[in-house]
């Protein structure tokens, strides 16, 4: 905080976002939703040149920031926050692409990975600064039916032998007749 003391802060978020969830170290943080700004109220006040970490997460709907190129090359566009008032020390974007994706390239920051995604990470941001960011990546369709699949298979495979295990095969009874060996001996003659 390089003003006087704060209760609360405003954060902007992407249109269309949805879905959001505000926390400090300590647990989630009361919150009020405005137009495309997120009112949070602080845990306690935060005085001049005191630092808070806040982590806010949120989904975007795919359509509105998702568009693709072809069958598998897709561009992920979007602005960090629309609309923000103070100063960010540190602003850590992590993004988790869709299982199967992957990373092209990104402007104008290039990232870090992790274990479940990328991470971006901006120093000293401004209300000034351009905070717009593009990320390529490629995605075969067929793995948003991978899962599906599996499922299904499993399905049916446990279906299959519940089937199997009820429905036991019975045993059939064939009646025997009795051939005196000089009448097969004669038709076999004849044959």
């Amino acid at each position: 905080n390089v003003g006087f003391w704060i209760e609360y802060i405003e954060l902007g978020f992407p249109d269309s976002a949805y879905d959001f969830a505000v926390r400090d170290e300590m647990g989630t943080l009361e919150r009020t939703e405005g137009t495309n700004l997120l009112n949070v109220t602080l845990r306690y006040s935060v005085d001049t040149n005191e630092t808070l970490k806040l982590y806010m997460s949120y989904y975007l709907p795919w359509d509105s920031y998702v568009s693709q190129a072809n069958g598998v090359d897709f561009t992920f566009q979007f602005s960090f926050f629309e609309e923000f008032n103070s100063t960010i020390g540190t602003l850590n974007v992590d993004t988790v692409l869709p299982t199967g994706a992957k990373f092209q390239s990104s402007t104008p920051l290039e990232p870090a990975s992790t274990d479940d995604g990328l991470s971006f990470s901006l120093s000293d941001v401004e209300p000034s600064d351009d905070l717009n960011f593009e990320m390529d990546y490629k995605y075969d369709v067929f793995w948003a039916s991978f899962y599906p699949t599996i499922w299904m298979g499993i399905v049916a495979v446990v279906a299959s032998a519940f089937l199997f295990f009820r429905v036991a095969p019975q045993t059939l009874s064939v009646s025997t007749i009795q051939v005196p060996s000089t009448e097969l001996k004669s038709f076999i003659e004849s044959y």
